[in-house]
């Protein structure tokens, strides 16, 4: 009996073991059920506390009835003891079975929801996961494009600078373009101000030529920086980039009150070079950025391209005027024979009609045609001088729309008398049509080639012959050996029958300095100058030549088809009426003084009349309101007319003053206009002009 009683007590102890171990599984059935629904979960959590309370009841239970048979001495082994562990055991075995099938039945229920949901569970972490990765990927994206953009806009930039290249503007423009650029880029972390410095002609000296929201105080102190001064100064010398967060030590050119900012001064320059600085303002406290520093250097790098390519190009046009001005004045000194024949020619006509005036003096009509050609004369004299003056003259070029064949036919007439009259010119002019040209340099090419036709002719004698026609380009290779744009086209041809020209020296003629004249007979710069015009004037040149036979140069030049309307030809005026003002006269040479006092005497004016300019002076200042005009000449000893203008205005600002000059590289029409000037007029003048002019000039005063 004692064993069966204690095989009973091992079997409720293992029972209520079991009883634990089902109440764990229990729990994660109902965890399950809470991942599924919470509502089931909540109404299960009262069936787990009763088997909470069913377990400890049993056990303290248990304990009680073993406490309880054990004071009261009832044999362990007796039916009433072994009656209650009997009904525990029962006990037991009920709890583990009803456990059991609540466990079966739950999972049975919400097992496939439970797998369900784990995949979902599942699923869901590999979205979360895929989700992290997209967003990695899209901040790539948004990296990328922003750096696209930026590379995008520095593109942009660095093709702007490298047009603005091409075109003929000046290193201030360029770096007026290139901060502006800079400045207007949104991404760039600067507060909108900087300035960029240039080297000029000190090495060590950097100015500024372009700024943008600085203080009239700071550009002061600013305009120029030497080397290793101040941040721009340190860039510089030092050939690197000089980055400043805020105003330290560095920072030696300050203004007082100068607000907080940092820097980026990025030296330009062109191998070991500094060509100057760019510096951009950036808010204070910015930190150093590699991609903003390395954007900058790119653009330093290209202005320096665009500066270097700009003095490449200012240095080839002052060697080319260089070698224009030498051959114009060889082609002077080829012509001075004419030149010389045609001054003669002139002033015979001028001494025949002065003898035949003074045997005519009793007869006005006949005095009056010999006065009216030795002023005839005298305007050709004066055209000749002036084609000599503008030929000669180291100016720059002023292309406009100008008849070609006008041009063609006042050089040839020009060009006559120096050519030996063994030589037969045929003009062949088909064309009137326009051009865009400047008139002087076309006048020079004619020149330059009839002249060399001359050349190949002066021994044999022979024909130079100028022909001017209209061609339409089709293809750019309708002209042999050049790429040319499809148009219309002007071509002038100048052949001669001479010599010819060798085929193994034809594609060396248009090198500089080439020449097959014997020595002090040229200086071989003239071919060169011709393709120099006419590639300036975007046209072509050609040249057939064959020994013993001759040469034809071919010149093409496109047609202007649209001319804007040309002003009507003034029509010669009648004399004006006549004046009573007040009018000092001031000039050296007395027969011009004496002349034009006369004249203007005669037609009702008073005159004070000087030769010496500062006699002239002396007597306006004692009463500058006395005079009402005031004519003077140019060139005059110890003072010049512009000089005598300028005091005179400084006296009385609104008095009219007229500058006449025979020729004077000092002065200009704008020059002389820009002092105050009120006319400025180019001897010989014509006595009516003269009097319309001042009667203009009286009649509209200053205020």
């Amino acid at each position: 009996m004692n064993l069966i009683v204690l095989s009973v007590n091992i079997l409720i102890c293992l029972g209520a073991a079991i009883m634990a171990l089902n109440l764990k599984k229990f729990k994660g059935v109902m965890k399950m059920m809470k991942q599924i629904s919470i509502d089931q979960y909540d109404s299960l959590k009262s069936i787990l506390l009763l088997h909470y309370l069913l377990i400890a009841s049993f056990l303290v239970g248990y304990l009680v009835v073993l406490y309880a048979v054990n004071k009261a001495g009832v044999d362990i082994g007796s039916f009433f003891s072994a009656l209650i562990f009997f009904l525990g055991a029962v006990f037991v075995l009920l709890g583990i079975r009803l456990q059991k099938r609540m466990i079966v039945s739950l999972k049975k229920t919400y097992q496939d929801a439970f797998e369900v949901n784990t995949k979902l569970a599942a699923n869901q972490d590999e979205l979360t996961r895929t989700n992290q990765s997209l967003k990695k990927k899209i901040e790539e994206h948004r990296k990328t494009e922003v750096t696209l953009q930026r590379n995008h806009d520095t593109q942009i930039i660095v093709n702007r600078l490298l047009k603005e290249s091409l075109v003929d503007s000046s290193s201030k423009d360029i770096a007026d373009l290139c901060l502006d650029l800079v400045l207007s880029l949104p991404w760039l972390s600067s507060e909108s101000k900087g300035c960029i410095y240039l080297v000029d002609e000190d090495p060590d000296l950097l100015f500024m030529k372009a700024h943008r929201g600085l203080s009239d105080e700071l550009l002061k102190r600013c305009a120029s920086v030497k080397f290793e001064e101040c941040l721009c100064g340190l860039a510089a010398s030092g050939h690197q980039t000089v980055f400043a967060k805020d105003i330290d030590n560095r920072h030696t050119i300050r203004i007082p009150e100068m607000v907080e900012h940092g820097h980026y001064c990025i030296p330009i320059q062109a191998k070991e070079t500094v060509l100057g600085v760019i510096n951009i303002y950036v808010k204070p406290g910015h930190k150093r950025c590699r991609w903003e520093e390395s954007f900058l250097k790119t653009i330093a790098n290209t202005l320096a391209l665009v500066l270097v390519q700009h003095q490449s190009e200012h240095e080839k046009k002052k060697i080319a005027l260089r070698l224009h001005q030498p051959q114009k004045l060889e082609s002077i000194g080829t012509l001075a024979s004419g030149i010389a024949h045609d001054f003669n020619n002139i002033l015979s006509g001028i001494f025949g009609y002065v003898q035949l005036a003074r045997m005519n003096r009793g007869n006005s009509r006949k005095i009056g045609y010999n006065l009216d050609q030795i002023n005839e004369g005298a305007k050709r004299a004066s055209d000749l001088i002036q084609q000599i003056l503008t030929f000669s003259r180291q100016n720059k070029y002023k292309k406009s729309p100008v008849r070609l064949y006008l041009i063609v036919k006042e050089a040839i007439k020009f060009l006559r008398s120096s050519i030996p009259t063994t030589i037969t010119i045929r003009e062949k002019i088909q064309s009137k049509a326009y051009v865009t040209a400047d008139p002087t340099q076309i006048h020079q090419i004619v020149m330059n080639l009839c002249t060399n036709a001359s050349h190949a002719m002066h021994e044999s004698g022979g024909m130079l012959v100028v022909k001017l026609t209209q061609i339409s380009i089709q293809s750019k290779h309708d002209i042999t050996g050049k790429t040319v744009i499809p148009g219309e086209y002007l071509r002038l041809d100048i052949s001669d029958t001479g010599c010819g020209i060798p085929h193994d020296i034809q594609t060396r003629i248009f090198e500089p300095y080439f020449t097959t004249k014997k020595k002090g007979e040229g200086t071989g710069l003239g071919l060169a100058v011709v393709l120099g015009i006419v590639e300036d004037h975007n046209g072509y040149i050609t040249v057939n030549s064959d020994p013993g036979l001759g040469t034809t140069f071919s010149i093409y030049l496109p047609e202007l088809k649209q001319i804007a309307p040309q002003p009507d030809i003034p029509v010669k005026k009648a004399l004006p009426e006549r004046g009573s003002e007040r009018i000092l006269i001031v000039d050296d040479e007395e027969s011009i003084l004496s002349s034009t006092s006369e004249l203007l005497e005669d037609f009702g004016y008073s005159i004070t009349r000087r030769s010496d300019p500062a006699a002239a002076f002396s007597v306006f200042k004692e009463n500058p309101d006395h005079f009402d005009l005031v004519i003077t000449d140019m060139t005059m000893p110890n003072m010049t007319g512009d000089m005598l203008a300028s005091e005179i205005l400084k006296l009385r600002k609104t008095i009219p003053i007229i500058l006449c000059t025979g020729f004077s590289d000092r002065i200009s029409k704008n020059r002389a206009l820009k002092i105050g000037i009120r006319k400025y007029l180019q001897k010989p003048i014509d006595s009516t002009y003269l009097l319309h002019m001042i009667r203009k000039l009286l009649d509209t005063p200053l205020v």
